[in-house]
């Protein structure tokens, strides 16, 4: 079983670059350019892996006071699978195809981190992975709206 702060890097990796891809990808849907949107998915996968495994870094750096290698790494590699695996349809599909596909595929991956985070006796089991999908639609909203004003 994982310590609870490599479960806390290993939940952050996943959730936070299922929601900032799943913005990338809905905002630049508009352009349906598969080489802007695998650029645009691997550029911000690489970046946002590495800004999460240093965040992790520095904030068990100030909790513990002592380095904690551990849970950066756990973060940068669930971080980066999870582009990997987002990215995948990209590969396989049309660019239409693989937008819709890639948008299941990320809305799956947080019902089923919030159905992991949850505690186990919570009473509402529904409302943890409610509110990933939740911020995932708002995000991608926003998301839409930009790409629709700019693309």
């Amino acid at each position: 079983m994982l310590e609870s702060r490599n479960k806390d890097g290993l939940v952050f990796g996943v959730v936070d670059m299922t929601v900032t891809l799943l913005g990338v990808i809905i905002g630049l849907s508009f352009s349906c350019d598969y080489n802007i949107i695998i650029t645009a998915v691997i550029v911000t996968g690489v970046a946002d892996s590495f800004a999460n495994a240093s965040g992790i870094f520095a904030i068990s750096n100030v909790d513990d006071k002592k380095t904690n290698y551990t849970s950066s790494i756990y973060c940068f590699i669930s971080t980066f699978l999870t582009m990997i695996i987002i990215l995948f349809p990209f590969f396989i599909y049309d660019v239409s195809q693989a937008i819709y596909i890639s948008s299941f595929i990320s809305i799956i991956l947080l019902v089923i981190l919030g159905y992991y985070v949850m505690p186990k006796d919570y009473k509402y089991n529904y409302l943890v992975p409610l509110r990933f999908v939740v911020i995932a639609l708002i995000v991608s909203a926003i998301s839409y709206v930009i790409g629709f004003v700019f693309l």
